[in-house]
């Protein structure tokens, strides 16, 4: 069940629900994605790199040290 599901609609949401969620999710980061490619254009393609990395190393750490030392 995803965090939509569970957290938001409380385990009460349709799996037509989820989807539509799931496309404008994509559609959103392709959209802010889009616009940081723009600002970041005439950037150098290693701090590009670099900071892409750091921004997702970010994000998914909470998400692994939970998996690894969380309760459930």
């Amino acid at each position: 069940m995803t965090s939509y599901a569970s957290v938001i609609m409380k385990g009460k949401a349709t799996e037509k629900q989820e989807v539509f969620v799931s496309k404008m999710s994509v559609v959103g980061l392709g959209v802010v994605a889009i616009f940081l490619g723009i600002a970041f254009e005439k950037q150098n393609v290693a701090y590009i790199v670099a900071l892409t990395f750091s921004i997702a190393a970010c994000a998914n750490f909470p998400i692994l040290a939970m998996s690894v030392f969380g309760k459930g």
